[in-house]
């Protein structure tokens, strides 16, 4: 399997992605009731998408932390970035939920810092 040697970049990049995707999770977990009535989302599914990233921040907070990555694990984590923000577009185009206007700042907050988070991982992990 290939490593890459990580960058300081990349390491930043990774705690960055580790440490928002765990207060998004937690706010999601923690607060799904009363978020539910703010951005009109379920509540089921808040608490089923914060249950999903608290996992996975941890195991990237504990990736952003590591000398070396290998190059396979790094491309899984780009790339479920990029899935995560393509699902949730598809989500609001689907019409399976029916978000408040509220819910577009936070949604739109979330894919505008996933993505460059996600090229910049991919930016290292390419090189």
């Amino acid at each position: 399997m290939m490593n890459i040697h990580s960058s300081p970049l990349l390491r930043q990049a990774l705690v960055a992605d580790a440490t928002t995707s765990a207060a998004f999770g937690l706010m999601m977990l923690i607060g799904a009731g009363p978020l539910s009535g703010v951005f009109g989302l379920p509540e089921t599914l808040l608490r089923i998408a914060g249950l999903v990233l608290l996992p996975y921040a941890a195991f990237i907070g504990w990736l952003g932390l590591r000398e070396t990555i290998g190059k396979p694990v790094a491309w899984a984590v780009v790339l479920g970035n990029g899935l995560w923000v393509l699902d949730s577009i598809l989500l609001l185009a689907s019409g399976w939920v029916s978000p408040t206007p509220r819910c577009g700042s936070p949604l739109r907050a979330a894919c505008a810092t996933s993505s460059p988070r996600s090229t910049m991982e991919a930016r290292r992990t390419w090189s």
